[in-house]
């Protein structure tokens, strides 16, 4: 090594050119662990914004989507009424019976105020909640006067307007029904107060510099948070801000706001099927914050080991004992990386990975030694049914509970139990035949089964298990045999599941598999 010299005894020069290495690399080594620190750091910044652009990106879609269940079922609502108006007989009805017709319980939806009915001249023929003080004609509104002049063709959303009734603020949905004759009959329009986007915003948990828009993609605000009254139903068509959202149905951006000055990033999402674009914003320095405060720390650490690092370049004993700890850690840490890269984390049984190494070892060895090769693929009854009715916590209890009662029964050091994927557990028997197999399965099968019905807190739940055995050959390959054990585990669930099934290779057919 470079400073091994310093140790034996050494001349005046030889001592001299010794020390100036040590000044030399001391600072150098230095240098070099403050710029890998600032690289990290730098590594970090920007790993924090793309973590939030993605979250941001992510809430928006969530919105968007929600928005867009919540007006699917609002519009259902108006055409079920549109529906009914085609009815001859309901201009008959009686009042009770219209009203039953006409408007059903969506119409009576949170935040959607009312829905109304009117006539070719824009009076009021019917309504959601009848007895409420309302306008006698409302052809003036422009969602009656689009329709009459069929300027839109289907739903018509309106910009923010005051609703006459109460003064709430509220946008329409609204619909048009015709006459028998295919001529204009009115107008059924439904109001959904702001309320609704307010009080989507009001349950996200969020900072103060944090963002909510939603607008028309028109560039009309339609809602925002914080709130602001003063902006709804304003105009941001020409704003620098809309025109960075492009056509796509969602994306991110950063820009400093031409508002408040504040530097931060814009997440959009447009909402399926509807006239709306939703953002959610974030302020840079709140999302650096966290990122700042570990800077401060991880500085003062790394300043710190800068000092270490030069009391060590006098140190050759404590270097070399700092090298030989270090190395034992990234040993420590090898074996443990490699221990789990091999082992599934839910059931401690050994992953695909694992698996796929181990068969092709025991595969080759069967071949070299002639003996007998067995496979049992095993696979929960009914597990996706299972997670819905007990949720996935009980599920994965479930999975590992089947875990520990293979491993009771795989006892010999060559014997290899996988979590093979989802409910899918794989075993391989070297040296075992039929008869054997057949055995180690049926202990699975019933050793599952004995655990739930010795625990009557835990819900029921069986295994079934396909088996094959065979002798390898150089010409036949371990996905034959595999594929063979996998059609006997269908003939196990096809046949009513919780029951073992063995298949000789020369007997298989390719029947298609059906779901647990």
């Amino acid at each position: 090594m470079i400073f091994s010299g310093v140790r034996r005894k050494l001349s005046d020069p030889d001592r001299s050119w010794s020390i100036l290495a040590i000044k030399i690399l001391a600072p150098l080594a230095c240098v070099g662990v403050l710029s890998l620190f600032a690289q990290v750091l730098s590594g970090a910044r920007s790993d924090a914004h793309r973590n939030a652009s993605a979250a941001a990106l992510n809430l928006a879609t969530a919105l968007s989507q929600d928005v867009a269940r919540n007006f699917e079922l609002y519009d259902l609502s108006l055409q079920g009424v549109v529906k009914a108006m085609a009815d001859p007989g309901i201009s008959t009805a009686t009042p009770s019976i219209k009203q039953l017709a006409l408007f059903d319980h969506a119409s009576g939806a949170r935040y959607l105020n009312r829905t109304i009915v009117m006539d070719a001249d824009g009076n009021v023929i019917a309504e959601s909640r009848p007895g409420s003080s309302r306008p006698e004609k409302l052809s003036d509104r422009e969602y009656f006067t689009v329709h009459r002049d069929n300027l839109v063709d289907g739903l018509f959303i309106s910009k923010p307007i005051q609703s006459r009734y109460d003064g709430d603020w509220i946008i329409t949905l609204s619909r048009r029904y015709n006459r028998p004759d295919g001529s204009f009959g009115g107008v059924v329009v439904g109001s959904l107060s702001l309320g609704y986007f307010q009080s989507l915003f009001m349950n996200l948990k969020t900072d103060k510099d944090d963002l909510f828009r939603i607008l028309a993609t028109d560039g009309t605000l339609i809602m925002r948070q914080p709130y602001r009254l003063t902006e709804i139903g304003k105009d941001f068509s020409r704003s620098d801000l809309f025109n960075y959202f492009p056509a796509e149905q969602s994306g991110v951006h950063d820009r400093k706001s031409s508002l408040d000055g504040v530097d931060r990033i814009y997440a959009f999402a447009r909402v399926p099927n509807f006239p709306f674009i939703l953002t959610v914003s974030a302020s840079k320095a709140q999302i650096e914050m966290a990122w700042k405060d570990k800077t401060v720390s991880l500085g003062l650490m790394m300043l710190s080991l800068a000092v270490v690092i030069l009391a060590l370049g006098v140190s050759l004993a404590r270097e070399f004992s700092l090298r030989r700890k270090t190395e034992g850690k990234l040993a420590a840490t090898a074996s443990r990386l490699e221990f789990m890269s091999r082992t599934d984390r839910l059931t401690g049984l050994n992953n695909r990975w694992a698996f796929d190494e181990l068969v092709a070892k025991e595969w080759k060895r069967a071949i070299r030694e002639q003996t007998e090769f067995s496979i049992l693929m095993i696979d929960v009854d009914h597990f996706k049914r299972y997670n819905d009715e007990y949720g996935h916590l009980r599920g994965d209890a479930a999975l590992i509970q089947v875990a520990e009662c293979i491993g009771k029964h795989i006892k010999r050091p060559a014997d290899v139990s996988a979590r093979f994927g989802g409910e899918e557990f794989a075993v391989i028997l070297p040296a075992t035949a039929a008869a054997g197999a057949m055995k180690v399965a049926e202990d699975i099968r019933n050793s599952v089964a004995l655990v739930h019905l010795g625990n009557p807190g835990i819900p029921s739940l069986t295994v079934s298990i396909g088996v094959t055995s065979t002798i390898p050959t150089r010409t036949a390959s371990f996905d034959e045999a595999f594929n063979t054990a996998d059609r006997a585990l269908y003939q196990a669930k096809s046949g009513g599941r919780n029951r073992a099934v063995y298949q000789a290779p020369e007997t298989a057919n390719e029947p298609q598999r059906s779901s647990a």
